[in-house]
């Protein structure tokens, strides 16, 4: 995740590659990161593994609906990780329980993403057998998503950047290219 997060500046394939790295050499069953929706809703991002888990799946930021208070709703919403260590006797999992045994899937610790402060989505990584993690694991893993935040925020920062200097760009050509005489100057 480190090597994906030096070298690789477009967003989505960032998100792909992290995912990617989790399920291929983290063992997880399943890793994707949600990002926040206008409506509230949290769309899969990037994704891999046993994706089929998120097919139709409804995941929302509010605590007013079944599917706004668990796991990851509750992350984004905190802003801290959630683990839960057995999705098949975790109530906060209801409303996702069948479909995730049905793809083998029995431990979820997700870790919010933050863009410039504010959160805007989380990873989430699924595994095979109850209790998978220890402290240290989800210690390690709350570092991995910051520096995920740090990387998204970098990339953010920068595509303003370009979108603010393109627009620089077109003034200045306008101002070039204008029969009129432009003065500017410093109300101050």
């Amino acid at each position: 995740v480190d090597h994906a997060i030096v070298h690789i500046r477009d967003q989505q394939k960032l998100l792909d590659e992290i995912c990617r790295v989790a399920v291929e050499l983290g063992g997880f069953k399943l890793a994707w990161v949600g990002m926040v929706a206008p409506d509230g809703s949290v769309q899969p991002a990037a994704q891999a593994g046993a994706t089929g888990y998120l097919d139709g799946i409804r995941v929302v930021v509010t605590r007013d609906e079944p599917e706004g208070l668990g796991p990851i709703g509750t992350a984004i919403r905190e802003d801290r990780h959630i683990v839960v260590d057995d999705i098949a006797q975790d109530v906060r999992m209801a409303p996702w329980r069948d479909r995730a045994l049905k793809f083998g899937l029995r431990y979820v610790a997700v870790f919010p993403i933050r863009v410039r402060h504010k959160v805007t989505g989380s990873l989430q990584v699924y595994a095979p057998s109850a209790g998978f993690f220890n402290e240290n694991e989800v210690r390690l893993l709350t570092q991995v998503s910051g520096e995920i935040s740090f990387a998204l925020t970098a990339i953010a920062d920068a595509d303003a950047r370009k979108r603010a200097e393109e627009q620089l760009r077109k003034i200045s050509q306008a101002v070039e290219q204008s029969p009129v005489s432009i003065v500017i100057t410093d109300l101050t």
